[in-house]
């Protein structure tokens, strides 16, 4: 613990008797971070438990898989335990949530210093579950300026709830409902008006329907009559999810061999390809092995969600792509095999 928040500002704060407290609740979120991913661990699993610090973020992964849904997850009070003894070890220490799974205590941790919301990924083959911890602000200046500046008026006058929607769209590559709930705590219903408002209004763009949606942050340009100063737009690149820093594959797609990336140039290359050549391209990239959403999404350039609804769906109800999970088919962690003897 001392190697992890040895480095971190300690606000200066007093206790009922006037005395200098030794902790926060930054402090507090993140041992409950690293009690959680002790006891929520299968210990018989592949990896370990792996601590990583890094200047911005801290992650912390454990093999195994959510015993809970991620709706129970953020709402808290519903705790499902890998290790109930090892989880009783840590309560009577004083660590460890009695409650719950503890997220409320570490997203609280998080919101007090103003940090971006923590955020779980699970991944399968082997199973892992993944919380990351970013150190950064909620709305980062030179973000702000940047999206201030593209959008003028219409980004300056936006209520908090926007203007976090598209600093996460910025900031992430894209935004989506569950995301939303995870960073502001506010309903679904209310996240989904703010969200089309933003596509209305031209900040954002949807991809996708209903629960597939995602949201990304608009290519905007000058509008007639408009003197204001508008960011230039990057070159393309040929394929900017393949990148040694890209968080697409370095965060949940670390297992792909290069024979793979290989294989699906020719979709990193073209914006565009007909159904049926993308069908036969996944089809190939799935024989013989279980890949994900995630996964094609970085190995293809494409977004995993509009993957998923265009092709993956479609090629599943063709009895071309078998399910690792068939019995809960939209799983956010569902991955994808192709059918011996198939054909595209």
């Amino acid at each position: 613990m001392q190697r992890l928040s040895g480095d971190l500002k300690m606000p200066f704060q007093l206790d009922r008797e006037l005395y200098r407290k030794d902790d926060s609740a930054m402090h507090e979120a993140l041992r409950e971070a690293v009690v959680n991913a002790l006891v929520h661990a299968n210990h018989r699993g592949q990896g370990g438990v792996v601590i990583e610090r890094y200047p911005a973020r801290i992650e912390l992964s454990n093999p195994g898989s959510l015993l809970v849904s991620r709706v129970q997850l953020l709402q808290g009070g519903v705790s499902e335990c890998c290790n109930k003894s090892l989880q009783l070890m840590f309560q009577r220490m004083g660590g460890g949530d009695k409650a719950g799974p503890g997220m409320d205590k570490i997203r609280a941790g998080w919101r007090v210093q103003h940090w971006r919301s923590p955020r779980l990924e699970e991944s399968l083959q082997p199973d892992r579950i993944k919380l990351m911890l970013p150190m950064v602000s909620l709305i980062p200046d030179e973000v702000d300026r940047a999206l201030l500046l593209r959008f003028g008026d219409r980004f300056a006058t936006l209520d908090k709830t926007a203007v976090q929607a598209v600093v996460t769209a910025q900031l992430e590559g894209s935004v989506t409902n569950a995301r939303m709930q995870e960073i502001t705590g506010e309903h679904s219903k209310d996240i989904t008006g703010v969200l089309q408002t933003l596509v209305r209004d031209g900040l954002l763009t949807q991809q996708n329907q209903r629960r597939w949606a995602s949201y990304r942050v608009a290519e905007d340009s000058p509008q007639s009559g408009d003197d204001s100063p508008h960011l230039a737009e990057d070159p393309p690149q040929s394929s900017p999810q393949l990148q040694p820093d890209s968080p697409h594959l370095a965060a949940s797609s670390p297992h792909l061999p290069p024979e793979l990336l290989s294989l699906a140039e020719p979709a990193r290359i073209k914006g565009k390809l007909p159904a049926p050549e993308m069908q036969a391209l996944v089809f190939r990239l799935c024989d013989g092995r279980w890949l994900t959403s995630k996964d094609l999404a970085a190995l293809l350039n494409r977004d995993a969600e509009n993957l998923q609804g265009r092709i993956l769906g479609g090629m599943v109800k063709k009895g071309l792509l078998d399910l690792r999970c068939p019995d809960v088919p939209n799983r956010p962690d569902q991955a994808y095999r192709a059918v011996a003897n198939g054909t595209p």
